[in-house]
């Protein structure tokens, strides 16, 4: 696992911006029906949340990967880390004992897929850092607002990821400000905007509303902006060397 993967994440996020774009300025088109463009704005919105949080999962396991091969001894991993994994790791095994319950034909492949689960994370407690029990532990609780991205990467020994972010000139350019720390809080602001818009639309009775119809090419060029970000600092991060 290198950093290509993180590079190669990045991309296809921003292809995806790109479709999403097109989609977008589709949904506009004045020979549409109104509701048929509300209906478009929102389904882009919920669709650009939904990605722009696997994309988030997708960094975060692909650095995971990389740069805990590089660890020497279990001594060298984040100090809650291993309580995060095992936490984890337990939860999705008892889900797979509960599916086990309910398929009784299947009962003998829900055990073995739990008895993966935790042989991997045992491995890795270990020091066998080739095992991938990434899929599991890097996840998000909510929507992938603020605190959650700096909780996932905080994890994996990435202090205050947004404040990174913030610091990016692209970022910096984006919300006109000269210092990360005032950066930083326009970021989280906009962010948490974002997802109460999100929600308002996932939660909406009324398919006439236009909640968060005129921000989505603001949205998408920020998220393309921060995905610049993650990946500069992922790959930074990856190719210094381990002292």
């Amino acid at each position: 696992m290198s950093h290509d993967e993180v590079r190669l994440i990045a991309e296809e996020f921003r292809e995806d911006l790109s479709s999403l774009s097109v989609l977008v300025d589709a949904s506009r088109s004045a020979s549409l029906p109104a509701k048929v463009r509300v209906i478009g704005s929102h389904s882009a919105t919920l669709l650009l949340a939904s990605r722009f949080e696997e994309f988030v999962r997708q960094s975060a396991r692909a650095f995971a990967k990389a740069h805990f091969l590089k660890l020497s001894s279990v001594d060298q991993l984040p100090p809650k880390f291993l309580q995060t994994a095992w936490r984890r790791s337990a939860e999705i095994s008892v889900q797979k004992i509960s599916e086990a319950s309910r398929d009784r034909k299947n009962v003998a492949a829900y055990v073995a897929q739990a008895e993966t689960i935790m042989m991997d994370l045992v491995g890795f407690s270990k020091g066998d850092f080739r095992r991938d029990i990434f899929e599991h532990v890097v996840h998000n609780e909510n929507n992938m607002r603020p605190g959650e991205i700096n909780g996932i990467f905080k994890n994996l020994s990435v202090d205050r990821i947004c404040l990174h972010i913030a610091s990016s000139q692209c970022v910096l350019e984006y919300f006109g400000e000269d210092t990360a720390e005032k950066c930083d809080g326009k970021l989280v602001s906009y962010l948490e905007d974002f997802f109460e818009r999100r929600n308002e639309i996932a939660h909406a009775l009324d398919l006439n509303s236009s909640a968060a119809s005129g921000k989505l090419a603001e949205d998408i060029e920020l998220f393309r902006l921060i995905s610049v970000s993650i990946e500069s600092i992922l790959v930074g991060l990856l190719i210094t060397p381990t002292t």
